[in-house]
């Protein structure tokens, strides 16, 4: 019998499309952090991104070589950058405005998957939700489609616990 079924999120419970290479999202970005204190241009903003990005992912690879970086230590270093101490709802609200500045298409759930998420739990059959995601990001998303309430249990790995989904069951 089966006790437990995990699934991935993007492009199989939902869809979303961002493109965070746009202009306008830099600027979007840029004019919010201006509202703080922390006063960029659009390409000086994303400059100092990636540039912040590389250092994250350099400090998790000589941790673990699985790892992946969490954002909102980026937006802690931006505000840092430019003399603001941005506390953690700050950071959150920061993640928020520029994920939805780069955001495409809305994210959606595919048909059927909220009935089907239902069907299993009302049969006795826990659900995981094992993603390679942005914790900042998706935490959002999760909870706009309502089925962030259906699961026994979310592990969003790259940002949260610094690995790649998880490989083994055995840890939920």
């Amino acid at each position: 019998m089966i006790n437990l079924i995990a699934f991935d999120l993007y492009g199989t419970l939902m869809t979303i499309r961002t493109d965070e290479s746009l202009n306008s999202s830099w600027q979007t970005l840029a004019a919010f952090m201006g509202y703080y204190g922390a006063k960029y241009n659009a390409d000086e903003l994303k400059k100092r991104y990636y540039e912040l990005e590389s250092l994250e992912k350099e400090k998790i690879k000589y941790a673990n070589d699985l790892g992946e970086i969490n954002v909102g230590n980026i937006y802690t270093e931006l505000y840092k950058k430019k003399q603001v101490n941005a506390n953690a709802n700050q950071i959150e609200i920061t993640a928020k405005v520029f994920r939805a500045a780069s955001t495409q298409s809305i994210s959606h759930l595919y048909n059927g998957v909220e009935n089907m998420l239902k069907t299993l739990k009302n049969n006795g059959i826990k659900i995981a939700l094992l993603s390679n995601a942005q914790y900042l990001y998706t935490k959002p998303e999760l909870a706009q489609t309502g089925i962030d309430k259906l699961f026994d249990k979310i592990f969003i790995s790259l940002s949260l616990i610094h690995i790649s989904e998880p490989t083994r069951l055995d840890v939920i």
